[in-house]
């Protein structure tokens, strides 16, 4: 009887939940029919860069719907800031007069965005009544499929009475030594056996060249029932740079047992840029950090990442992310990091 009770009132919460999302979509309809775009429903709000790179982000995947909503986005909403988003925001950029067009997302681009409530009403308003009202039909048959499941539900309800327990006194317990409490031991949800990888950091190119400049610290937790002989870290650099200095120049990337630049040193290793300017898709470098230590099982450690000899820029990206963790032994480490400069 409980259990039914329960059921039912799930099914008629989803009801009253129906409801509400069909009286919303009455008033976005009466409101795109009167060409009023009501605020927080069409208008756009974002409050931060967006640049190439970026996976899995919220913002990009309201982003890629306002670009797909404007006729200038075809690919699939996935909050991942690639080539098609990129090519996207550059053909928005060219029809509202932003210079550079560069595929960017920063204040300018951003500015003219949240001024406006997205795509011209008066172009799409049809279109917008039309999909409001399939919306609303399909709204529709919902509440009247969950209101036919709770009429059965309620319906099958069919309470049967409890057969009472012969009474019987209670039996003195024996005397006996006295009975040992058993000790509850709360149950710990095993960690999963792998390797893991993470570390994340956004960050601006400072308005002067700084040498060190951190890029961010990697953490390295080892689950696995052994220990692993780690050997190098592989890292992929992408590099989107508006900065004529860094072209052809040499850079230092070091590796610190540590967060701060006191930390023993790890390695260095040298990447030079190329020397002209990035295509669209970037120029991409892969660069091998030799990291040789043991790591025991069940145990964490973090290494600091920086960059020494980087020049000023201009404007544009320059992004780091794992590309693969080498050890003696196979291994197929789970998560990442991620580290971004941009401007």
């Amino acid at each position: 009887m409980k259990e039914s009770r329960t059921s039912g009132g799930k099914s008629g919460f989803l009801a009253v939940s129906v409801i509400f999302e069909m009286r919303k979509y009455f008033l976005i309809a009466i409101a795109a029919a009167m060409g009023i775009a009501p605020h927080g429903i069409l208008a756009a709000s974002f409050e931060r860069d967006l640049f190439f790179g970026l996976s899995n982000d919220a913002e990009v995947m309201r982003l890629q719907e306002f670009l797909r909503d404007q006729g200038v986005y075809k690919g699939p909403v996935t909050g991942g800031f690639f080539a098609l988003t990129r090519e996207a925001v550059k053909k928005f950029q060219e029809e509202r007069g932003i210079l550079p067009a560069a595929g960017y997302f920063g204040p300018k681009t951003r500015a003219i965005v949240n001024a406006a409530p997205g795509k011209d009403p008066a172009v799409s308003r049809e279109q917008k009544i039309l999909q409001l009202q399939e919306s609303i039909r399909l709204l529709q048959a919902r509440l009247k499929e969950l209101q036919e499941q709770e009429k059965k539900e309620l319906a099958s309800v069919t309470p049967s009475p409890t057969p009472l327990a012969p009474f019987a006194p209670a039996a003195s317990p024996a005397p006996s030594a006295a009975t040992p409490q058993a000790t509850i031991i709360p149950a710990v949800s095993p960690r999963p056996s792998q390797v893991e990888v993470k570390g994340t950091n956004e960050a601006e190119f400072p308005p002067t060249a700084v040498s060190p400049l951190k890029l961010g610290d990697i953490t390295i937790v080892n689950n696995l029932g052994s220990d692993v002989p780690l050997s190098q870290v592989v890292m992929r650099v992408t590099d989107l740079m508006n900065s004529p200095a860094n072209r052809n120049r040499e850079v230092l990337f070091t590796l610190r047992k540590g967060t701060t630049t006191s930390s023993e040193m790890i390695s260095k290793t040298a990447l030079r840029f190329s020397s002209i300017a990035p295509p669209a898709e970037g120029h991409r470098y892969e660069v091998g950090l030799p990291y040789s230590l043991v790591l025991r099982s069940g145990e964490e450690t973090t290494a600091g990442l920086w960059v020494e000899d980087l020049d000023y820029v201009i404007g544009g990206t320059l992004g780091f992310r794992l590309d693969a963790l080498l050890a003696t032994v196979p291994l197929s480490p789970v998560g990442t990091f991620v580290f971004t400069l941009t401007r």
